[in-house]
């Protein structure tokens, strides 16, 4: 699972806003004391090279369950969030406009469509691999059951990628759900409900 993030390109970039996004609000002049003092939630980890699971752990608290986004940090309803942390970095005077213009940059990849996509297609795959990866990590498992569930792993991951009609169903459905949560938070941003158009060299 290290090596598949790895080696896809949208997969690094979606891993790499995550993990720049935990190692930039971490750091100690940039704490933002709205989110330590009302927020029930530890902010996202940072992903580690080493323990693949970390990347489902991160995913999951930033996006929720696959196609179940009410309880993610994106966007809470009734908490602060991911994206409202970022935005106010972003608006305050008091930092510079390198830390600004960086935070930019992460709220505008956060919004992207490309993003959410990403998001849903590793939530569905984690589904699968996570509860076998902690079995095989089990003292005295039984190896014939083991077989078994990768065996039924690797033909769930199969159905999974020839429908991916799911994916696009449970991407709409987030995106919908964010900028719903984003006009009642009255914050002035939208997630992009599709691709952006690449101009052709």
């Amino acid at each position: 699972m290290t090596d598949v993030t790895k080696i896809c390109v949208e997969g690094v970039t979606f891993f790499g806003l995550l993990n720049a996004i935990a190692v930039f609000v971490r750091e100690p002049y940039l704490r933002i004391n709205k989110w330590e003092t009302t927020s029930k939630y530890k902010f996202i980890s940072v992903i580690g090279e080493t323990k693949w699971w970390a990347k489902d752990h991160c995913v999951t608290k930033v996006f929720a369950a696959f196609n179940n986004p009410s309880e993610s940090l994106y966007i809470l309803t009734d908490n602060v969030n991911i994206v409202e942390t970022l935005d106010e970095i972003y608006c305050t005077q008091k930092f510079s406009s390198d830390v600004r213009f960086k935070v930019k940059t992460y709220l505008d990849s956060l919004l992207k469509y490309k993003t959410i996509i990403m998001s849903q297609i590793f939530l569905q795959i984690f589904t699968s691999t996570t509860p076998l990866s902690l079995y095989l990590q089990t003292k005295g498992l039984d190896i014939f059951n083991a077989f078994k569930i990768v065996k039924q792993s690797l033909s769930t991951l199969k159905m999974q990628s020839r429908d991916f009609e799911i994916i696009l169903n449970a991407t709409d459905q987030f995106v919908d759900w964010s900028n719903t949560s984003l006009i009642t938070r009255g914050l002035g941003y939208n997630v992009f409900q599709k691709f952006l158009t690449n101009r052709i060299k």
